[in-house]
């Protein structure tokens, strides 16, 4: 029996959220590999690739700067978590 084709799904992030995603997935990823489920583990794996190949931010010099001050937009944020109502605090 063939399975139907999985259907893509678009996660928008914005590039700080990418950035800090890709940074904290990279930091974690040795660890969580060996605890996952093989199912688990490729969806990481897969995420990380993709942030990885879409991301300039990490093989710049200034990365740990860029990092920073991706942080620091994230932390001004306020709202739903969601994303689907975003205020910035002043």
């Amino acid at each position: 029996m063939e399975s139907p084709r999985e259907e893509r799904l678009l996660l928008p992030l914005t590039s700080a959220e990418a950035l800090v995603l890709f940074n904290w997935l990279a930091s974690v990823e040795d660890e969580l590999l060996d605890t996952l489920p093989m199912p688990e583990r490729q969806v990481l794996l897969r995420i990380l690739g993709r942030l990885e190949k879409n991301l300039l931010e990490p093989y710049l010099p200034n990365y740990v700067e860029l990092l920073a001050a991706a942080r620091g937009r994230l932390e001004c944020l306020t709202g739903d978590p969601l994303g689907q109502e975003v205020i910035k605090r002043g």
